[in-house]
């Protein structure tokens, strides 16, 4: 069987409201030498006989059924299976324009060491009306000005695993997989993982992706992780934000700044979890261990709200007992 230039993984999990669009998108893709795998993880609508359905239609989709296992652990399996050179993912309940693969350009005479970066629109799934867009010129960002470039386009910001192209050759060599301990921010480690291996960076000007937003509460516990998840998340993330940046030679301070509290945020909301989940023994136990990271509160996090700026004055100026009692009413008050 002839190896295709690009493997699409399309993790699949009870999205029959959805799916159909996001396959018939990539079936309609201009460049045609891909395979795509769908992957269903244990759907219990009809997902799977929807994927069994087009597998019937077209010989470039493989379709595999596994029990549920979340996420990273099912594009982990789309990777082991993947036989082309370049891979991409797409989320089931997203589509793309018929441009998509075609506008990451020329991946017969590209280098292994790179990745190709698009934009997207992001598309109100109520409304159907655009969001807000993500935008970049058509430009190769080679060894010498990646950190420029990174610092102007606020690279390092971008964790989404779509909107990427990847090369299997580098994934498979340096064993690049998403990490199944954590569900939250996940989809950034495993970028910045792979950003360790890249010499040179392609964007694209296209916004053929679709990014759906279903919309959601705004409060704090519509969507909770556990806060030592968090805290792991920030751990490694933050250790691989300071290779990058050295790896790179990002200068640029206004940037070093703001990226440094985005991942910082990471940490934050850690705390707000731990707030809405556990012991007054916990809670303190963690709280100390924020206040006691005075470098980063105050060289890291750096919000520009005024609750962000109250948030930082309190924890660098009051005691812990204080603070719990604080951040309990705030909770309550959020949930």
């Amino acid at each position: 069987m002839k190896t295709p230039q690009i493997s699409i993984v399309v993790p699949v999990y009870n999205v029959e409201k959805y799916l159909e669009r996001c396959i018939d998108s990539i079936l309609a893709q201009t460049f045609t030498d891909f395979e795509l795998l769908l992957i269903n993880d244990g759907s219990k609508d009809t997902s799977g006989l929807i994927c069994d359905k087009y597998a019937e239609k077209d010989s470039r989709i493989r379709v595999f059924h596994k029990e549920n296992e979340g996420v990273s652990r099912t594009r982990n399996f789309g990777i082991s299976n993947a036989r082309g050179r370049w891979l991409c993912f797409i989320d089931s309940d997203d589509w793309v324009d018929k441009e998509y693969l075609h506008c990451f350009g020329d991946v017969l005479n590209y280098p292994d060491d790179i990745i190709v970066i698009q934009g997207m629109e992001r598309i109100d799934g109520i409304q159907g009306c655009t969001l807000w867009q993500i935008k970049y010129p058509n430009k190769r960002l080679e060894k010498t000005d990646l950190g420029n470039g990174i610092a102007h386009f606020r690279l390092l910001h971008s964790g989404f695993p779509v909107l990427k192209l990847f090369n299997l050759c580098i994934i498979r060599k340096y064993r690049i997989l998403f990490d199944t301990k954590i569900s939250y921010h996940e989809d950034h480690l495993y970028v910045f993982n792979y950003l360790k291996y890249v010499t040179q960076i392609y964007l694209s000007e296209s916004i053929s992706y679709k990014y759906m937003y279903n919309g959601g509460c705004s409060s704090l516990s519509s969507k909770t992780h556990h806060y030592l998840e968090s805290e792991y998340a920030y751990q490694c993330i933050s250790a691989l934000l300071n290779e990058l940046l050295k790896s790179f030679n990002v200068t640029n301070e206004m940037y070093i700044k703001q990226i440094s509290h985005f991942v910082y945020q990471i940490r934050i909301e850690g705390l707000f979890f731990c707030y809405l989940q556990e012991c007054r023994k916990k809670r303190i136990d963690y709280l100390q261990k924020l206040k006691d990271d005075t470098e980063g509160i105050q060289k890291k996090y750096n919000p520009e709200s005024l609750g962000g700026k109250f948030l930082k004055l309190v924890l660098e100026t009051f005691p812990v007992f204080f603070l719990d009692r604080l951040l309990l009413l705030y909770v309550s008050i959020k949930k």
